[in-house]
């Protein structure tokens, strides 16, 4: 098994979203940007699925939403790119609207099909975390894998998605990241690794960010954050990240 994944708690705005990440602090200093940040100990992408070491992996978390059913919350999600690559997004956005700023900007890059896409085909691992709040069955899970994926991937391939799916309840919290060439489902001890993953790991973040997405406010918080951040770039100094 490759080592649990211990994630940090994502610190809320106190707006009037409270799914909008601010600012995440880390055990050891601060993290001076308004992209919120997660730490991450996961195997490396070159160890074999029996390694429980390798070096640390460091995600940005991009945004995060809500799944609705009805009125209904299901879970929280947050979609996360390596560090190295997720500095690079505000710049990406500055390409796409160079003539927008602020909310316009936001607004235009929610809208952005390309946007989104460049972040699925970014380079790196990317990870997407999923913190519960209602009982969902193993059934209702794969249905709306199958559902969301079935225009993208392989029957085959969505099948292996769902040998590790597990029913889940109040409070658990699922990740679902890209290792290489390898796809990595985890629930608390339960951990599926799926081998030859190269398709699965470029469409399954169509769930969340493609233009049928699931999660169209994950898409908003996306866009609003990568604004802000674009714009204080922009006032600062060396027009780098702070």
């Amino acid at each position: 098994m490759l080592a649990p994944v211990p994630l940090a708690t994502v610190k809320r705005d106190g707006g009037s979203n409270p799914e909008v990440p601010h600012l995440l602090r880390l055990a050891k200093g601060r993290f001076h940007s308004v992209l919120a940040a997660v730490l991450l100990c996961t195997g490396a992408a070159r160890a074999a699925p029996g390694d429980s070491g390798g070096p640390r992996q460091v995600f940005q978390c991009l945004g995060v939403g809500t799944r609705t059913t009805f009125t209904f919350r299901i879970y929280k999600v947050s979609f996360c790119l390596e560090e190295q690559t997720a500095r690079e997004v505000p710049a990406w956005a500055r390409e796409a609207h160079p003539s927008k700023e602020g909310d316009d900007l936001a607004d235009a890059l929610s809208d952005d099909d390309a946007f989104f896409e460049r972040l699925m085909r970014a380079p790196g691992d990317k990870l997407v975390r999923l913190d519960f709040v209602r009982d969902v069955d193993r059934a209702r899970l794969e249905k709306a894998i199958r559902g969301g994926l079935e225009k993208y991937l392989a029957s085959e391939d969505i099948a292996r998605i769902a040998t590790g799916l597990r029913s889940v309840h109040e409070g658990d919290v699922v990740t679902m990241r890209s290792l290489g060439n390898r796809f990595v489902m985890q629930l608390g001890p339960h951990q599926e690794v799926l081998n030859d993953a190269t398709a699965i790991n470029q469409q399954v973040w169509t769930l969340w960010l493609g233009r049928e997405s699931a999660t169209p406010n994950l898409k908003e918080s996306i866009a609003r954050i990568v604004a802000r951040e674009a714009e204080a770039r922009e006032a600062s100094p060396l027009g780098t990240p702070r």
